[in-house]
């Protein structure tokens, strides 16, 4: 991490400091070496000067794991359950499906204006929207998101002028911002549906409620000691932690995000499951344990908890099929307009040189 104002290469970049080399800035100027010490580049200057195959490697390893993700996903789903499924649900709940989709990847695009708001960068709405909605598309599908979506990242921010140091900066803000995002909205949920939540996920309601207290306050903790700009170290180097501003932003940016995706699959399950607020925390539960699994889009290992959760408060076909029209309505057609997004811009960059 590094505070806003600054636009070096620093403690956002793990900056070591045994690293005899001081870093460049924007404008290049030279680097101060001690003397008898020879030069040799630093992290962003290497980045510059590889920036070409970067790129190109990048768009190559966006368009193999988009391609790896279409190919899980069509072994995964079916044609005869896709018909099934949307035989089996009113079309007024398909349509409530997809405005939560939409509304999900609006929410979704404030990760990245918040990243570009902590390193103290203002770019255009509409290029930051087009990709961070392209990188979670892929992410979420692809699985690897820090590497899929990040690799959008990378070519889009590019494009815009934006050092790589500071693209590296945004990548791991929002792949961390999920992660502990996710552990607040989920601890919150569990904490608030102990009751519901425990008895589906095999556990006993005051445990449940221990494990999400205890998470709470380790969050909590960790605003309280990043307010005022302090770092934590990491071996010999040194991460300054966002300020309370940031990180009550990104929790409502993280919470408003979860519960649209988890409405999405909540509108299309048979009536007969959990209230919304228990199967909020059992959707981050399972969101959780797919994307630790790095499977893409957590195929299998999300519908596990799913199923494991619900099937004794609601039909098992049902909720099946129900995770087939999520599966299809929240990954499928945002991944196929990120394609289109994506190819569409290379394209227009291919005709310009």
């Amino acid at each position: 991490a590094i505070t806003p104002s600054s636009r070096q290469l620093d403690l956002h970049a793990f900056h070591s400091e045994s690293d005899p080399i001081m870093t460049a800035t924007d404008d290049d100027a030279p680097a101060r070496i001690p003397a008898g010490e020879e030069a040799s580049p630093g992290l962003a200057a290497r980045l510059r000067r590889f920036r070409t195959p970067l790129i190109a490697a990048a768009v190559v390893a966006v368009f193999a794991m988009v391609g790896f993700a279409i190919y899980r996903l069509t072994a995964e789903v079916k044609y005869d359950d896709v018909v099934a499924a949307l035989v089996a649900t009113p079309w007024s709940d398909v349509a409530l499906a997809l405005g939560f989709t939409g509304l999900s990847f609006c929410v979704l695009i404030f990760y990245d204006l918040n990243a570009l708001r902590y390193i103290g960068r203002t770019l255009p709405f509409a290029p930051v929207a087009l990709t961070a909605f392209s990188a979670y598309a892929v992410g979420n599908t692809a699985g690897f998101g820090a590497l899929s979506g990040g690799a959008i990242r990378y070519r889009a921010y590019s494009r815009l002028d934006v050092p790589p140091d500071d693209i590296t900066r945004i990548i791991a803000f929002v792949t961390l911002a999920f992660g502990l995002g996710l552990a607040a909205v989920s601890s919150l949920a569990g904490l608030l549906a102990a009751d519901e939540v425990a008895p589906l996920i095999g556990m006993t309601p005051w445990l449940l409620r221990a494990i999400s207290a205890a998470i709470l306050v380790a969050l909590a903790a960790l605003v309280i000691f990043g307010s005022g700009g302090r770092a934590i170290r990491i071996g010999s180097a040194s991460l300054t932690l966002p300020d309370a501003g940031t990180c009550i932003r990104q929790f409502v940016i993280t919470l408003a995000d979860i519960a649209a995706s988890a409405t999405v699959l909540y509108v299309l399950l048979p009536d007969s499951g959990p209230g919304w607020p228990a199967f909020l925390a059992i959707y981050a539960i399972a969101v959780g344990f797919g994307v630790l699994s790095h499977v893409p889009a957590g195929l299998g290992v999300f519908e596990t908890v799913i199923v494991a959760s619900l099937g004794q408060s609601a039909d098992v076909e049902a909720v099946l099929g129900s995770l087939v029209l999520y599966r299809i309505i929240y990954h499928v057609i945002p991944l196929l307009l990120a394609i289109v997004i994506v190819a569409a811009t290379e394209m227009r960059q291919l005709t310009r040189h």
